[in-house]
């Protein structure tokens, strides 16, 4: 049964195969024959290998020894031995760095032993190597590009991790050291998992990377355990970790990190009962008989209305064996309240319904509180708690104090505006709009300044941002300005229904722009998660195709 690899025998009735590589070194060099036969039948022009002196004899090909460990990362194959990863040669971190991140093309088990693995490569080099499964193009500030990047046939689930091998093409030595972040993000930005290292694990460090080389480089991304199921993006950037600042991206959708969005993941929920509080605050508050806060963000200590706090929980479900009760509190409640009396709530649907966490389930959460414009300055606590639907369930916690200001607030229009040429209503939500009051602009030899005045109908739970556009007689841009309103001091989100706000935007002209023609000045509002614009209505209420107001014509 064990010919011809006598050596390969460990008690079975004591289950050898599983204790033996974990107590004791394994492997003579059995086992490097089938490794040597599969390079055969596909040869590499190098291979790197242990026992550099016996490969030559199996392998047709070249053969460099694994000591320096470059030659594991330059070679067009690389043999890992048993007893060569027991010891960690040439070193722990390339050890890991194969084991944990990169896939064999072949394994050679022999009576249930790995005893050899073999990698294809290389993973530095400058041969171009074979289309990543999935390519795209972006660059980093003409320093690398990055080809694509492969991810598998893996489906992550919360508390495992995701490994994300990306194809670089440097075009530039840097000067400094460069790190890799890789993000998992929602729709609308959020961060859920993250990992930062130096590409190839600082194997292959910037002071060796030479204009025209291709880098094979795979990181592991960690999902935590508790993370929701659903449809995820990966962003991915490039940085000095000396000074924190990331290199500009260009050629593909920029996450709002500045680096570059890639495909989608899909996030499979398991049940995990166990995970590490990694937020600024630990608790164990029972919220209802069957929910229990285990981690929170304390708010900031300022806010003005309007704000958008970012807050973070974490969950456990009961261990409880039996449920009497229907599990109905998938909604958590935000409460602002001032000396013991509710001012404004916030309702948000938590993820994942509390009865599918399973017993003794963690749930993370992520949610946007916003500061409510209705609020007067003053001192407010920040309470959570859990709502079925109707009411609150339990006692709510307070996740800290809140000193809130307040901007001015004008709802007389100025007399000197212009009105818009046509329908002036941008539609928010039924029964929810935006609608341009008027506005007023100057015009001189280099710029255009324009005064927007905006008014809802109603109390906005989403931010957009406003652009204002210059056109040309063909409807070419001319130039144009983007911001959250009043230059981000008065978000969507803190207006009052009715309230006039004033938005200025700054348009710098073309040097060269012709005198002789018309222009046409258009301005909005959309959705910086999404691009999408807010549609324009007319009188009756019906969408209009166009979503953009136009202001009078302008010649310059």
């Amino acid at each position: 049964f064990y010919h011809p690899y006598y050596l390969t025998y460990y008690n079975p009735l004591v289950l050898g195969w599983r204790w033996a590589p974990q107590t004791i070194l394994v492997g003579w060099g059995e086992g490097l024959d089938g490794a040597a036969r599969y390079l055969n039948e596909q040869p590499a022009p190098t291979v790197s290998a242990w026992y550099e002196w016996i490969f030559p004899l199996l392998y047709k090909g070249d053969v460099e020894a694994v000591v320096p460990q470059e030659n594991l990362i330059t070679a067009d194959a690389a043999v890992l031995y048993i007893n060569q990863v027991q010891r960690d040669i040439p070193g722990p971190n390339i050890i890991d760095y194969f084991r944990s991140r990169r896939r064999p093309a072949h394994t050679v088990r022999l009576n249930g032993i790995d005893y050899a693995w073999v990698y294809p490569g290389p993973i530095a080099g400058f041969e171009l190597p074979a289309t990543p499964p999935i390519a795209l193009g972006g660059d980093f500030d003409d320093e690398a590009r990055l080809l694509g990047y492969d991810l598998g046939a893996q489906s992550p689930g919360s508390g495992e991790s995701l490994i994300v091998t990306l194809q670089w093409q440097i075009l530039a030595q840097p000067s400094d050291p460069r790190f890799v972040y890789v993000r998992l993000v929602d729709s609308q930005g959020r961060i859920w998992a993250g990992a930062d290292s130096p590409p190839v694990m600082g194997l292959w460090p910037v002071n060796r990377w030479q204009p025209g080389m291709f880098l094979e480089d795979a990181h592991e991304l960690p999902v935590p355990a508790g993370t929701p199921p659903g449809r995820y993006r990966l962003e991915v950037g490039l940085y000095n970790p000396d000074t924190g600042q990331t290199l500009a991206a260009r050629g593909q959708p920029i996450g709002q990190g500045g680096g570059l969005l890639l495909g989608e993941v899909d996030v499979v929920w398991r049940t995990q009962t166990e995970t590490e509080v990694d937020l600024p605050h630990q608790t164990d508050t029972s919220l209802s008989n069957q929910v229990h806060l285990i981690g929170y963000d304390s708010p900031p200590p300022q806010a003005t209305t309007g704000d958008l706090l970012p807050v973070r929980l974490i969950w456990q479900r009961s261990n409880a064996w039996f449920q009497f009760e229907d599990m109905t509190e998938n909604s958590v409640v935000f409460i602002w309240s001032r000396e013991g009396a509710s001012q404004a709530e916030q309702i948000d649907t938590l993820p994942l319904p509390v009865e599918q966490w399973g017993r003794g389930g963690v749930l993370r959460s992520q949610h946007e509180v916003i500061v409510p414009p209705t609020l007067s300055a003053g001192w407010y606590s920040l309470l959570i708690g859990l709502h079925d639907g109707q009411r609150i369930v339990g006692e709510p916690f307070s996740l800290g104090m809140v000193e809130v200001t307040t901007p001015p607030h004008e709802f007389d229009l100025p007399l000197d505006v212009t009105p818009p040429d046509g329908p002036t209503q941008l539609a928010v939500a039924p029964d929810q709009t935006i609608g341009l009051a008027g506005y007023r602009y100057t015009l001189s030899e280099s710029a255009l300044d324009i005064q927007l005045f905006w008014q809802s109908n109603a109390q906005l739970t989403d931010r957009y941002k406003v652009f204002a556009q210059l056109l040309d007689a063909t409807d070419q841009l001319v130039a144009q300005s983007d911001s959250i309103p009043a230059a981000g001091q008065r978000p969507t989100t803190g207006w009052l229904p009715g309230e006039i706000i004033t938005d200025t935007h700054h348009l710098t002209l073309p040097p060269d722009l012709p005198t002789d023609q018309p222009y046409r000045l258009i301005t909005g509002l959309y959705d910086p998660a999404t691009g999408q614009r807010l549609t324009l209505t007319d009188n009756a209420g019906d969408a209009i195709q166009a979503a953009v107001i136009t202001l009078n014509g302008s010649n310059k």
